[in-house]
Order: C-alpha cells, then structure tokens, then sequence
C-alpha cells in the first residue's frame, strides 16, 4: 500500500467517529430542546389551570346578555315583586280591568306602583330581570305610545311620569343589579380566554401531553375564551383518551352516549368501552356511568357482580361516595358488603 492510500485509509475511521460524535451531539442538542418545550408547556398548563380557577363564577350565562335567572337570584325579594307586576302588566294589556287584576293578585299601592315604574320607565330592564314572561311588555309599550294598546293606569296619587323617590331608588338597584352581572360575565369571559391561550400555547410546544390535550378539549366544548365547537372538542378529547387520560375517556364515554354532545350518534357499546377504561383509573364520574349501565345492561351484559368491583375499586382510592353507594348496591343485589375494600369478593 502506497504512503497516500495508507493516508486516505486512516482518514476513514477518523471521519466516521467525527460524523458519529456531531449526530450524538445533534441528538442531545434536540433532546434538550424538547425536554425544555415540555417544561415550558406544563408551565402554560399551570398558568392556565389557575386561570381557570380565578375566574368569576358562571353567572349562569356567559354567552349570553343577560340570564334572568342569575339576577333573579341575587335579589329574590324584588324578583318576586317584580313577578307580580309582569302577571298584572300582562293581563292589562290582554284587556282585563286594572282594578279586577290588581285584587286577584292581592296587589298593594307600592306593589301597583312598581308595575307602573316597570311598564313606563324600565321596559326593556324588566324584560332583562324577568325573561320571556315579559319579553313582549317593551313590544307593547312601543303600541302605547302610539295609542294602540291598553294603558297601565297609575296607583292612587302618583302621577304617569312622576317618579317617587321609592320608584328611584327600585330603578337604581335593578340597573346596578344589571351592570354588576354584566361586569361580572365581562371579566369572567376575559379570563377564560387567557387560560384559552395558555392550553393553546402548551400545546404548541407539546402537542402529545394529554393534560392540554384534555383542557384544550374542554375550552372549545364549553366555549371558554374561544368560539364552542364540539367537533374541535371530540377530536381532541379522543387523542388524549387514547393516550389514556382518564378524564378524556370519560368525555369520549359521554359523546358517545350522548351525555351533553350531540355531534356523534348514539354508541353504548362505545360509551361503556370509553366508561370502563376511565373508571379502571378511578375516575368518579365513569364509574357511576358504567356502574348504571351494568346494572341496566345497556352496552353491556347485566352484570352487578362487576358492577361492584368497580366501586370498591373506587372506594380503595378513597372515593366516600362509592363506598355509601356500594353499600346501598350490595343491599339491592344481596352482594358482601365489608366496607368496600378491593380485595372484598
């Protein structure tokens, strides 16, 4: 072998080491990028998380104006004035006698009073408090004002268009009332979009941790921070019930047996598949599912026996419910019942 072959034979081990050494330190390199992408979005999970948790309570209707129902139990006692003055308003305008209506509904001057208020000053506010019951009252006061419907009389010694300090102070508390619920829905609203684009960015820079897959999930089905779409919601939900997050099969359980989704036909076979895995993992909520559909036998054999193993799995993970549920099962099945331990038979 001549002195440049020998050269050219040496160069080839020293070039393979080279090229193994700078794929290793590729690899690491990477490896050490996605490690710090999965920190940084279990990071954007936590953020979210809390967000979620700080968030204004649901005023019953964050999509919503107005859901009459929340302010209808944040101020019952003149909820429940006003109920009386919609029903008077409403059988005046259908053409019955003021006087006849306002004493089969045993009405007072003040109760009159606020009718008279409601009807003239806060037509549109009282549609808000009272919902569909007086949706239609600002639709008839605009035909009163050009003479077409019956009037609203006022009670003795108020005057139409005068204002008691009384009926101030009633038109005050019911527009403050208002306001407080739609701030209320405002910064609940805002919030939740924040902990929308915390799951969002997550997920971004980890698209296989079925934590922010579940969470994402549950954004675009509940319409947190982000337009509702169930499809989106399913798609994702799946993913991550495949990747076994018990709360996901729970969800995938619930679209298939039509539990709040609607966007899947009806599968109990499926729906007991996606409970069973959940509750295997001590999910609550997938074990009262399948434990009620293998006590139906729907989507399942009937089968209270495994029906039971199920919750005195619960009850070793420390489930309290499970364990006054099995209790009442074993008593119905004629099943041992010994405190809901996993090794009971």
């Amino acid at each position: 072998m001549s002195a440049d072959e020998e050269k050219q034979s040496s160069l080839v081990p020293a070039q393979s080491t080279a090229l193994t050494k700078g794929v290793a330190k590729s690899l690491a390199a990477r490896g050490r990028v996605h490690l710090r992408d999965k920190e940084e979005a279990e990071e954007w999970l936590r953020k979210g998380l809390e967000l979620q948790k700080a968030a204004p309570a649901d005023p019953f209707a964050p999509k919503a104006p107005i859901n009459p129902y929340a302010i209808q139990q944040t101020i019952p006692d003149l909820c429940a004035q006003l109920q009386t003055a919609v029903r008077y308003i409403n059988r005046v305008l259908a053409g019955s006698d003021p006087d006849a209506v306002a004493q089969s509904l045993g009405m007072t001057n003040d109760d009159l009073e606020i009718a008279q208020v409601a009807y003239f000053f806060v037509p549109e506010t009282l549609a808000s408090v009272m919902g569909n019951s007086a949706a239609w009252i600002g639709e008839r006061f605009e035909e009163h004002a050009g003479g077409a419907a019956p009037v609203i009389p006022s009670p003795a010694g108020m005057e139409d268009g005068v204002l008691t300090k009384k009926t101030v102070e009633l038109s005050v508390q019911i527009s403050l009332e208002l306001e407080r619920i739609q701030q209320q829905v405002r910064e609940r609203e805002e919030t939740l979009a924040k902990a929308f684009r915390c799951f969002e960015a997550g997920h971004e820079l980890d698209s296989w941790n079925p934590e922010l897959l579940y969470w994402l999930a549950g954004s675009y089905y509940q319409g947190h921070g982000v337009l509702k779409n169930e499809e989106k919601a399913v798609s994702l939900y799946q993913r991550a019930a495949d990747m076994g997050y018990a709360g996901a099969q729970t969800a995938i359980g619930d679209a298939h047996a039509q539990c709040g989704f609607t966007c899947l036909p009806k599968n109990e076979k499926e729906a007991a598949r996606w409970y069973k895995a959940a509750a295997e993992q001590g999910d609550e909520e997938a074990v009262c599912m399948i434990v009620d559909m293998y006590q139906r036998g729907e989507g399942v054999n009937q089968d209270h026996a495994e029906a039971a193993r199920l919750f005195r799995l619960a009850v070793a993970r420390g489930d309290e419910t499970a364990r006054h549920n099995l209790r009442l099962y074993a008593k119905q099945y004629g099943l041992p019942y010994d405190g809901g331990g996993a090794d009971t038979p």
